[in-house]
């Protein structure tokens, strides 16, 4: 829950504010129940309907709302609905029904969405007399504010009801194109995807609406929708102009889907062969194969242009396996030395593969100077060739002043698996640096697996130094044959 500076609030600074609003409506302090009023309209659907919860909490402490005898009818009677609103969540319930009876009389946000929360009151009376002052806010500014609370609380027994009862005054009233046509603007996203689907199901949401809606929308639950009825009905000069330029992956292979090869701009289907997503690549391929095309010749070409940007030739390289083809180990070296990430990424894929022993010194190099995630790939390849360095190779990288080479050693040398990952897991534990020391807090002996002499004496060193719970000291102990090292309680 955001804070009036987009802080997000934890348990106890919504207990903190609720007990000084509550102290402002005692002592009708005017500043601090206006304070008050802001932050609580300020709230979304969900947001309010934690602190709902969290005000009605009984603790050993007392109430966050004060004390049951505090909310006087003079209390209450405040110019502004705030003192009322701010009673309706207390968790004495003569209070919340008197809060109700004082809301029902008030305009506003603060008086529409706090009657919109006692929808799911336990005492039936409460429940009733806030179903009854809802039922009759059906201006489009009320519904408005009561709507996201209703959709949000739509599953609750004792609220569903209410929900569609509500709904169908609105429609009633000011005709269902309208109320779904304002609900599709809220600012709430459960309430605007909702409409959404009403609005598909009921058929009134055009391509002509949805095309620009498209363009603007950022929710992806709403982008999915407007895609689907892009793609159904819309004519192919459409489905291409909007959904194959769309930034979602899901409206990109719809259009695919709906369209043939012949509907679509050759340039446009080419690009989209190196698209991101891999059910577009796909699709792609399905298109460019039914224009009598060959996949892997396009992707070998579209790799080997300079002229393409390294995370196009990248993806082309993805297509190259994807149709079929191959990147053999001398390509994947060549591609790890260019010195592009993308580029470099895709070779050190393949070399996890591939890797031969002459590649153990490049792939060192990649772990000391490569990026984390090429450091990574590059320890996959490195586990492959395990045979061909010694855990004395990653003395220099555990030395290191620089956090992050210890890191990837530790990493690497866990890879190894067995015993080898405990005594990795051990070592770290000593590091100096605290948050990367935590790293070794997990160690556990391995299952079926036998210690030779040299991991025996590595072993014995590590659990005299280790910073372990008893228990599990006593376990690696006990397994590695070393029984000896850890004393008894």
């Amino acid at each position: 829950m955001a804070s009036d500076d987009g802080h997000v609030l934890d348990d106890a600074e919504i207990r903190r504010r609720l007990i000084s609003a509550s102290a402002s409506a005692f002592a009708d302090d005017p500043a601090g129940l206006n304070a008050a009023g802001v932050w609580l309209s300020g709230l979304t659907a969900a947001q309010l309907l934690r602190v709902d919860g969290l005000a009605r909490q009984r603790r050993w402490e007392g109430s966050a709302l004060g004390r049951a005898q505090e909310w006087t009818k003079e209390v209450m009677n405040d110019p502004t609905p705030v003192s009322a609103a701010l009673a309706s969540m207390h968790a004495d319930g003569f209070v919340r029904e008197r809060a109700v009876a004082r809301l029902a009389a008030a305009e506003g946000l603060l008086a529409d969405r706090a009657l919109a929360l006692r929808l799911t009151d336990h005492v039936p009376a409460i429940r009733e007399a806030a179903a009854r002052a809802v039922l009759v806010r059906t201006t489009q500014a009320s519904a408005m504010r009561i709507m996201p609370i209703l959709e949000l609380i739509r599953d609750r027994l004792r609220a569903g009801d209410v929900r569609v009862l509500y709904l169908r005054q609105l429609i009633d009233e000011h005709g269902e194109a309208v109320v779904l046509a304002a609900m599709r603007e809220s600012e709430d996203r459960d309430l605007r995807r909702a409409a959404f689907r009403q609005s598909l199901a009921s058929g009134l949401l055009a391509v002509e609406d949805a095309v620009p809606a498209l363009r603007t929308e950022s929710d992806q639950v709403v982008r999915s929708l407007l895609s689907r009825v892009i793609a159904e009905t819309a004519p192919p000069d459409i489905v291409m102009d909007i959904l194959l330029t769309c930034g979602t992956a899901e409206a990109r292979a719809l259009g695919l889907v709906r369209l043939t090869a012949e509907e679509i701009n050759p340039a446009l289907l080419k690009e989209l062969l190196v698209d991101t997503s891999v059910l577009v690549r796909m699709w792609a391929r399905t298109r460019w194969a039914d224009l009598d095309r060959e996949a892997l010749p396009t992707y070998r070409a579209m790799a080997s242009d300079r002229d393409l940007s390294p995370r196009l030739r990248a993806r082309a390289y993805t297509g190259v396996l994807e149709a079929g083809g191959t990147i053999d180990h001398d390509e994947a070296i060549e591609l790890v030395r260019l010195g592009k990430p993308a580029l470099a990424k895709v070779g050190l894929k393949q070399l996890a593969d591939v890797a031969e022993p002459e590649d153990v010194v490049e792939l060192f190099d990649v772990m000391r100077f490569g990026s984390n995630k090429e450091a990574r790939l590059a320890s996959s390849g490195l586990i492959r060739l395990r045979r061909f360095w010694a855990i004395d190779d990653l003395a220099t990288m555990k030395q290191s002043g620089d956090s992050r080479l210890r890191r990837r050693a530790w990493w690497l040398h866990r890879g190894l698996g067995g015993w080898e990952e405990t005594l990795a897991d051990l070592e770290i534990l000593l590091d100096h640096d605290v948050e990367l020391s935590r790293y070794g807090r997990a160690a556990s002996p391995p299952m079926y697996d036998q210690l030779d002499e040299e991991q025996r004496m590595r072993l014995r060193s590590l659990i005299a130094r280790a910073e372990l719970p008893h228990a599990r000291l006593l376990d690696i102990a006990v397994a590695g044959g070393v029984r000896d090292v850890v004393p008894d309680r």
